[in-house]
């Protein structure tokens, strides 16, 4: 009888075929933390048109069993402030938090009228 669950072995099945943040391999994980890198660059180079400060992110590998996935840490002033795991989890907060910005300042409009010319 084998030591891992059927659950385990479908999780690590999918992780071979479809690796991305949430699960995948060890082969796979430089690839995905290479990927989340250059995301999270850009990230912090558009929140800074936002926020002020030491503002980074920490990308990190966690092992699940017989996978893994890949962490975010967001951090101010090198504190840490949030992990999500997996990181695009706090990608997508964080592009949150840029969009509620965006609307209070009027920078997006979804099509509606902003100037006062009708």
């Amino acid at each position: 009888m084998s030591a891992i669950t059927y659950h385990q072995r479908i999780h690590e099945e999918y992780s071979k075929e479809h690796p991305d943040y949430f699960s995948c391999t060890t082969r796979d994980v430089p690839r995905l933390v290479e990927k989340a890198k250059q995301e999270a660059e850009k990230i912090l180079r558009e929140l800074s048109e936002f926020y002020v400060g030491n503002i980074g992110i920490e990308i990190g590998t966690k092992r699940h069993g017989m996978c893994w996935s890949i962490t975010g840490t967001l951090t101010v002033n090198g504190e840490t402030v949030k992990t999500e795991d997996p990181c695009d989890l706090l990608f997508l907060e964080l592009n949150e938090l840029m969009l509620k910005r965006m609307l209070e300042s009027g920078m997006v409009s979804f099509g509606r009228e902003t100037s006062g010319n009708g």
